[in-house]
């Protein structure tokens, strides 16, 4: 009498990360321990770097902005090192922070850094639905008439909304604006803009002109409820410093 044949039939579920070209584990996700007392097998670290890209591809922070941390970012002007202890400050604290953060000032002056800052800071030390968009994505032409990005962008607890305002102020922009926003304060999550400077006395004044910002310009058109929701519900931070990648392009410059 033949015997079946054999056959494992283990599974670990869910699947094990790890790195096809680890030298420990060799793509098994287990790194075997040699000792002359025991032995045995532990999980090989280089799962943790694989769940690390994951989310980091699930952010969908910018290339550019890969290496900005908050470790790394160097304050020049007062107004910049109070931006800066205010990033720390959000970090520290979320998700327990009572307001959204906005980030306003010139180009160049590191809104951008710091928000991406705070972004990899809470992704060394959560694994939370943490998205990264710029506002052309949510706002801009959708293909086919789809536009994929716009659930995640409202349903992620934390979301960055780089250079918020910007571009051509026709009507489907506006109300799709209105309409994110309001979904965002709706389920009150936590938000990070970043956008140029402005000043709120104008807004709710109604001194806006047609030689305004672009980002007044938006504001302005949105209704008092929503603005008042909006920057009611936000800490400002205006950063004043000149253009980080013009000063750097001077001191490579040749004359």
């Amino acid at each position: 009498m033949t015997r079946p044949q054999e056959r494992n039939t283990w599974r670990e579920y869910p699947p094990v990360l790890a790195r096809h070209d680890c030298s420990f584990c060799h793509g098994t996700g287990w790194q075997m321990i040699r000792s002359p007392f025991s032995a045995g097998a532990k999980r090989c670290e280089c799962r943790y770097l694989c769940r690390l890209l994951q989310l980091k591809e699930a952010v969908r922070i910018p290339e550019r902005y890969q290496g900005c941390t908050l470790d790394s970012f160097v304050p020049s002007t007062p107004s910049q090192c109070r931006a800066v202890a205010a990033a720390v400050k959000y970090a520290l604290c979320y998700p327990d922070v009572p307001r959204n953060l906005f980030l306003i000032g010139g180009p160049g002056s590191g809104k951008t850094h710091l928000a991406a800052g705070i972004v990899r800071e809470l992704l060394a030390r959560f694994q939370a639905d943490l998205l990264f968009v710029d506002f052309c994505e949510i706002v801009g032409p959708a293909e086919s008439g789809r536009r994929p990005i716009w659930k995640e962008a409202v349903e992620a607890a934390l979301l960055v909304v780089d250079d918020f305002g910007p571009g051509n102020a026709s009507l489907d922009r506006l109300g799709m604006t209105q309409e994110f926003l309001a979904a965002r304060l709706r389920s009150r999550r936590h938000t990070i803009f970043t956008g140029e400077a402005f000043r709120c006395r104008e807004l709710f004044q109604g001194k806006v002109r047609e030689s305004s910002r672009p980002l007044e310009k938006l504001l302005a058109s949105l209704s008092s409820r929503l603005l008042l929701g909006l920057l009611g519900n936000a800490k400002i931070i205006r950063i004043d410093a000149p253009d980080y990648r013009r000063r750097h392009c001077r001191a490579g410059s040749l004359f």
